[in-house]
């Protein structure tokens, strides 16, 4: 099956600025995206808490996490949103600074989907972001 003709993206990361340049992003790929954002993995697990209790929630069907965050970092937020059954089949994707092996080993491991480093420019961001969504598509059909 498809995915939705709106593609519902929760974006967490405490920089502003790169959440702003996601949302160009989307829409430079001329993305039908429903793009929410989260400051900190906290800000995140508190707005998904209150969408899952809302009778016609909002529920992503794709989550985009930088790992080096204030209050709660990447890793115990993915770790936090595996364990939430509504949320345990959404994939992840760590939006990451970091090109350490062992940053992507671990957030592999905590249950990230996929791991992308952040590029340097925006033609950078906007391959990245394409392959991305031709990820979903594939894992989208095949979990629905």
């Amino acid at each position: 099956m498809p995915l939705p003709t709106t593609l519902h993206v929760l974006a967490i990361d405490d920089n502003p600025a790169d959440l702003q340049l996601l949302t160009v992003a989307f829409e430079a790929l001329a993305a039908r995206v429903d793009l929410r954002t989260a400051r900190d993995g906290r800000d995140a697990v508190e707005q998904l808490q209150v969408e899952l209790l809302r009778a016609a929630g909002w529920v992503p069907d794709l989550i985009m996490i930088d790992l080096n965050m204030p209050r709660i970092d990447g890793l115990e937020t993915i770790a936090r949103l595996r364990g939430n059954r509504a949320l345990a089949k959404v994939p992840i994707a760590v939006l990451s600074g970091s090109m350490h092996p062992a940053d992507q080993a671990h957030a592999l491991a905590a249950g990230a989907s996929w791991y992308v480093t952040k590029p340097a420019n925006f033609a950078g961001l906007l391959n990245e972001l394409g392959g991305l969504l031709a990820r979903l598509t594939v894992a989208g059909s095949s979990r629905r």
